[in-house]
């Protein structure tokens, strides 16, 4: 079986072109589960941990900047959600406008100022908190020069700190293509989809990192299915110091807190927050325009998109 096979249909009915594609899907899907599942070390989840308090901080920002003739704004939200025993009890937002005068703003430099503002938030949520959830990577897949350089370092302080203080530190990564443990097992396959079609829920399997910051300090890689929800795996970067919960705790945890998604609520929660607070660019330009009006003349053209037909469209987190 070459899962890379490509096959070209000609379009003459939907229906049977459906049926088909469905009946070999079925069919690779069970043959990849048969070979997979017994090389694989698959655990069950346990008691899930009790943590008193809980973070959880997501970031978000317009999926391009908003580019006007006199000058290139975006939005930067990001949210801190802190439970106790379960219950929410403190949210807080900080909110940063991005401007840059008859220039056009990096997108790479909107995100790495994102990941910046939300590593200063949970460095100071990590002297509280007695596990830190973080909507993505722990520390960016980005070398640490540029814009980059200090959300980088901001990131493995933040890990360190979480070591000593003995708090588990857990990325939740929405978006994965890795590849380890598909080259370990021959497929073309990324980690994610193995996972998804492997695993039952309730299990969950670990990967040590392959390289970098994550695998010098011990932490590791998690794929679960969550108890309800969606019925795709869950990646996990989790950092967890000896002598707390372990990973069985945790993932258990997590798995049982899927929201309709799959993923914890919490992070579901952090996310929907952080996103509702960049539809303030809108209005920002709104009265832009407005407060251009007033000065009259040709000042209101600064506040025109530099492309007329281009719409504001989606979020980057």
């Amino acid at each position: 079986m070459d899962e890379r096979s490509l096959e070209v249909f000609e379009i003459t009915d939907p229906r049977a072109i459906a049926d088909r594609l469905a009946s070999r899907i079925s069919r690779t899907s069970r043959e990849i589960v048969e070979r997979t599942r017994s090389a694989l070390d698959i655990k069950s989840i346990c008691s899930p941990v009790h943590s008193q308090i809980v973070y959880a901080i997501d970031s978000a920002y317009p999926s391009r900047p908003l580019d006007l003739v006199g000058l290139s704004i975006s939005l930067v939200a990001v949210v801190s959600v802190k439970f106790k025993e379960g219950d929410r009890v403190e949210t807080r937002t900080k909110r940063r406008l991005l401007v840059s005068y008859f220039s056009e703003i990096e997108q790479d430099r909107v995100a790495a100022f994102a990941r910046k503002e939300e590593r200063l938030i949970a460095l100071r949520a990590i002297e509280d908190a007695d596990m830190l959830l973080i909507d993505g990577e722990i520390v960016p897949y980005k070398r640490a020069q540029g814009y980059w350089k200090e959300p980088v370092s901001l990131s493995i302080e933040l890990l360190e700190k979480a070591l000593r203080k003995g708090t588990p530190i857990v990325g939740v990564i929405k978006r994965s293509y890795s590849t380890e443990l598909a080259r370990e097992l021959g497929l073309s396959l990324n980690d994610k989809s193995i996972a998804s079609l492997v695993l039952r829920r309730g299990e969950f399997i670990e990967i040590r990192p392959g390289f970098g910051v994550l695998r010098e300090h011990g932490c590791k890689v998690i794929y679960y299915k969550p108890l309800r929800g969606l019925g795709e795996a869950v990646k996990l970067e989790a950092c967890i110091p000896s002598g707390g919960p372990d990973t069985c705790e945790i993932v258990s945890y997590l798995a049982r807190e899927a929201g309709s998604s799959g993923l914890p609520w919490i992070i579901d929660l952090v996310d929907s927050l952080s996103k509702k607070e960049v539809s303030m660019i809108e209005a920002i330009r709104s009265t832009l325009l407005n407060k251009l009006a007033i000065y009259g003349g040709e000042n209101i053209v600064v506040g025109y998109p530099t492309n007329p037909q281009e719409k504001r469209t989606g979020y980057r987190e």
